[in-house]
């Protein structure tokens, strides 16, 4: 009898192990698909052609750098628009990019640059450790946390400038959408996280000179284990 009640404790025992391994596995396999990586993306689009035309527009900037604007100055890993020619530019406000041309034709351009993080971002508190869209004047809380997101959801106004010289009609309606995202994937179950930061902007006839805007910035979004 003896031999049977150890022979079952060592069959359970290794059950238990197995599950573990499995469990362990699982779990890495679950990790292992997660993909992370940030976003920046513009478009300038308008129905009339534009002259003279000197855009600076704000940058996701983190510890004063902004590596998403040097990518979109090299025209590399992105598809480019072909009117637009981009240089960063350091002004009054910070680090910007800028846009320069003699004419643009509509409706203009729009670009989408992805990088890959190489870590989980924070998107839960961006702040200080992820880059967000600058300048940012006057920050707050828009609304309270959300309980349908586990009260991890954010939502916050800001102020920021953007730089913007052309000629055109004097009705001509100009859109501006400047975005830029942390996010987390696991591609497994197709899960994710995610920060997001945007600055929509609506010109009406020419420009000369700094024009203030609004943004919006939401941290917390989407789905989180811990």
């Amino acid at each position: 009898m003896n031999k049977w009640f150890k022979a079952l404790g060592v069959l359970l025992l290794l059950l238990m192990l197995l599950a573990a391994f499995r469990m362990y596995y699982a779990e890495k396999e679950y990790e292992d698909s997660l993909e992370s990586e940030y976003i920046y993306a513009l478009d300038v689009n308008s129905y009339a052609v534009l002259h003279n035309v000197t855009l600076y527009l704000p940058l996701p900037i983190f510890e004063n750098e902004s590596a998403a604007g040097e990518i979109v100055v090299s025209g590399e890993g992105y598809e480019k628009p072909i009117a637009l020619n981009f240089s960063l530019v350091e002004t009054e406000h910070g680090l910007m990019l800028k846009i320069e041309e003699e004419e643009l034709l509509p409706p203009h351009g729009q670009f989408r640059v992805e990088i890959p993080a190489g870590r989980v971002v924070n998107t839960r508190s961006p702040f200080g450790s992820e880059p967000l869209l600058f300048p940012k004047y006057d920050l707050h809380e828009k609304s309270d946390a959300s309980p349908e997101n586990g009260g991890e959801l954010r939502n916050y106004e800001y102020g920021s400038v953007i730089y913007a010289r052309y000629d055109t009609y004097p009705d001509v309606e100009v859109g501006l959408r400047i975005f830029a995202a942390g996010w987390n994937e696991w591609t497994l179950d197709h899960k994710y996280n995610c920060y997001r930061d945007r600055i929509d902007v609506q010109l009406t006839g020419p420009q000369n000179g700094w024009v203030p805007v609004k943004g919006e910035l939401v941290t917390g979004s989407g789905i989180y284990r811990d």
